[in-house]
């Protein structure tokens, strides 16, 4: 058998190389939501198509306070996430971030596969770097259309820098990217700022006549381009006020915006402590060394191209200030360095001269290709990938089946989901638009992050609610509603807490979704947490193996010792209150308040089978109380003893227990809702309107 040859063995070497990338992306963009404001964007495409306009009303979505005057233009996004909802649920919503992406790499692949093909590991290299530093942009929401209106301008700008004589009538792409960017997403503003730079740089370029320059055919057409470009600025609903009102607020008043960035995540900068994005800054160093490596192999060091220059040096200050904003360098970036690369290659050179410092580049790149992979699939599987719990489903059905007409208060992180879901039969207090509540937004951040309890109590009788949902995110509030005399938890479920004002009438206990089970390791800790608190020591223990399964990590394994001691301190407390009580009921035989509260104690510890000889001595005092039948049914149905839960559930109904909200979400009967008898009992009792 013949060996293989050395550049066969090259081409299987880079066809499995781009596999593992290609592979790496998908993966790594196939999480479900992590950004809860494509609810509000649904809500708003929602009301756009169904009141024939494209100007939504933001005070219209909330109780509380609420600033209509701000101009927020994303028309084009909302009612195309609508529509694709409508179509098909979240999977064509999905479908589109991938079909953006799929754009980025097919625009990557024409500039990397030219006539001589530049260097493809170090390409593969650049693009992988590119997507997982635009990972910010490419949260499900309007923020899509600027990754991709950024991707297609700064593509057709190299395209044209390429080879300006064939490609100068490219440039009139730019005035309908940015009609269309617009008139989809704030972002439109870095995409003329990218603009002006190219205009300012192409300017000294002439001035200066560096090499680098445009021939004047092919100048004349970009400015005419860019002139239109910004001419289409105007074309919105707003007209002039639109960009106007982006420019007073970012630029020329920036106290309000300064203040969003110091309280929202995702304006703060890479490097800052409270949330210091490692992966990030290695990204920006090394794509920041590869740019100088290409630089340098070119000869631009002898003479300068202000264009590059331009473009690069905001960009990448905007990088590193602000989180949201790192996608815009990372196109950048992508493309010069595949322009950069193309040149080397038309030219017949390479990386480096000697082959000494040749082997040390490629042996660098692969080790830089294949260490990005490996840290992308350990952070994916560290995130625990495929689960999501921005979004309080669940927590919202619950909402909707028992508090209809209920005021609700919610945290920023879940509002967007509620306005979706529940308006209009319900408002919501806050939600991820900010800016319609920009003036008491600050009031609102020390409330869910201040340590002032006193503060928090009076910011609650300022905005009276029915009831509050909270994210597991918001620990202090979640803190606080628990050991608040005036609130009490009512459920809980895999991405939030429900606590209901005491004044409102509701049968004593707090429900439990079956899915907090199904938790990742991460989020079962904040889940159990609540639990132990709510004193639900059972489903703490529950929890504990899923707990356990990323034990090598310090943090989490002293939030797990932690979880573990505060398990054993309970059940020794209420093995000792359960002692007393026993001992009390037997000098007090019958006792009904005994009885209760044993039956309450060994359901806490998951003693089933004690509890359910207690409930059967409540049940021969009270024969024909139906909520008894019913909580053996469900004492039955956690020892998984199928016939006899359904036995006593269906006696329970016979003996006039009709609470079918309780029964449809209770947790407590979840080994038995696969039967017939389950099923055809929620068959005949659907409720007559189901908002999921």
């Amino acid at each position: 058998m013949l060996m293989m040859t050395a550049k066969r063995r090259s081409t299987i070497i880079l066809i499995l190389l781009a596999l593992v990338v290609l592979a790496t992306v998908a993966v790594k963009y196939a999480r479900p939501i992590t950004d809860g404001d494509i609810w509000f964007h649904l809500a708003y495409g929602r009301y756009l198509v169904e009141n024939g306009t494209l100007i939504p009303d933001h005070s219209l979505f909330s109780w509380t306070p609420t600033d209509a005057s701000r101009i927020y233009t994303v028309w084009l996004p909302d009612i195309l996430f609508y529509e694709l909802h409508k179509a098909g649920g979240m999977l064509p919503i999905y479908a589109l971030r991938f079909f953006f992406i799929l754009i980025f790499i097919l625009l990557a692949a024409h500039c990397a596969l030219k006539d001589p093909p530049v260097f493809l590991p170090l390409a593969l290299l650049v693009c992988l770097s590119g997507l997982l530093m635009s990972m910010f942009g490419l949260h499900i929401k309007a923020e899509l259309f600027s990754f991709l209106f950024m991707t297609l301008t700064v593509w057709t700008w190299f395209t044209i820098k390429a080879s300006p004589e064939r490609n100068r009538f490219l440039s009139y792409l730019l005035p309908l990217y940015m009609l269309l960017w617009v008139n989809s997403h704030g972002g439109f503003i870095f995409g003329s700022f990218f603009l002006g730079m190219i205009l300012t740089g192409e300017v000294l370029n002439l001035l200066t006549r560096a090499p680098e320059r445009l021939d004047a055919r092919t100048r004349k057409h970009l400015f005419i381009a860019i002139t239109l470009s910004f001419l289409a600025l105007l074309v919105t609903p707003h007209g002039l006020n639109y960009p106007m009102d982006i420019l007073k607020h970012m630029v020329i008043d920036q106290e309000e915006f300064s203040m969003h960035s110091r309280v929202i995540t995702e304006y703060l900068s890479i490097f800052n402590a409270r949330n210091m994005q490692v992966p990030m800054i290695v990204y920006l160093f090394s794509s920041l060394a590869i740019l100088a490596m290409l630089l340098y192999a070119n000869g631009l060091k002898r003479t300068v191209d202000w264009t590059l220059l331009f473009i690069h040096a905001p960009f990448i200050i905007l990088y590193m200030k602000y989180m949201r904003a790192t996608c815009y360098w990372s196109i950048i970036f992508v493309f010069s360095s595949l322009y950069l690369m193309s040149r080397l290659a038309q030219d017949g050179r390479g990386l480096a001269q000697k082959e000494p410092q040749r082997s040390i580049v490629h042996v660098a790149v692969y080790a830089l290709l294949l260490s990005y992979v490996a840290y992308t699939q350990y952070g994916l599987y560290k995130d625990d990938l495929g689960t999501e719990y921005v979004t309080p489903v669940e927590e919202t059905r619950f909402i909707q089946s028992n508090f209809p007409q209920a005021r609700i208060g919610n945290d920023y992180i879940s509002g967007s989901y509620l306005m979706w879901k529940l308006w209009p039969g319900n408002k919501v207090f806050i939600d991820a638009r900010y800016f319609p509540y920009h003036a008491w937004f600050e009031k609102y951040h020390t409330f869910s992050n201040g340590p002032d309890k006193a503060y928090r109590e009076s910011f609650l009788r300022q905005y009276p609610c029915d009831l509050w949902l909270m994210s597991y995110s918001s620990h202090l509030l979640i803190n606080h509603f628990m050991s608040s005399p005036e609130w009490r938890l009512v459920y809980y479920g895999p991405s939030a807490c429900v606590f209901l004002s005491k004044r409102i009438p509701y049968p004593q206990g707090h429900g439990l979704s079956p899915s907090v089970y199904e938790a990742s390791p991460f989020h079962a800790a904040s889940i159990a947490s609540v639990a132990l608190m709510a004193g639900d020591i059972d489903v703490a223990k529950r929890l504990l193996p899923t707990l356990k399964t990323h034990g090598f990590y310090s943090d989490h394994q002293s939030e797990v010792s932690r979880i573990e001691r505060e398990i054993d301190r309970q059940e020794k407390t209420l093995g000792q209150k359960i002692s007393l009580l026993e001992q009390t009921l037997t000098a007090m035989p019958g006792n009904p308040q005994l009885i209760q509260a044993l039956v309450l104690n060994y359901a806490k510890v998951g003693d089933y089978e004690n509890a359910i000889l207690h409930l059967k001595k409540l049940h021969e005092q009270n024969p024909d109380k139906p909520e008894i039948y019913y909580n053996i049914a469900c004492m039955y149905a956690k020892l998984n003893k199928i016939d006899e839960s359904v036995s006593w559930l269906d006696k329970a109904i016979q003996k006039g227990f009709s609470d079918w909200g309780l029964i449809r979400s209770d947790s407590d009967l979840d080994n038995i809702r696969n039967t017939s008898f389950f099923k055809e009992l929620m068959e005949k009792h659907r409720p007559s309107s189901d908002v999921f």
